[in-house]
């Protein structure tokens, strides 16, 4: 099972996350290595938490076993998502 770091706000996406089998953790509880780390750009306020996701980016290196996935939210949906997951990267190279 895979497991996801997820900033908190991102509670949809957490919740089809794990309808979908995936273990998913608040990117500030991380207890060990992840696969991905999905992330929101701006805070409640609509302010840029650029600052803050760096942060939290550094931890979640820190405590990882290996290399992982930044996913950035965005507009993204939970298919987007997965994809990305599941074939680790984010684009066709052709």
């Amino acid at each position: 099972m895979k497991k996801i770091a997820i900033d908190k706000g991102l509670d949809h996406l957490k919740q089809e996350l794990q309808k979908r089998g995936y273990m998913v953790e608040a990117a500030d509880e991380i207890t060990g290595g992840i696969s991905a780390y999905i992330y929101n750009d701006a805070t409640p306020d609509g302010d840029k938490a650029e600052n803050s996701a760096l942060r939290k980016i550094v931890t979640a290196a820190d405590k990882a076993e290996s290399g992982y996935l930044l996913i950035r939210a965005g507009d993204k949906n939970v298919d987007e998502i997965v994809d990305i997951i599941e074939q680790r990267l984010y684009s066709p190279l052709f």
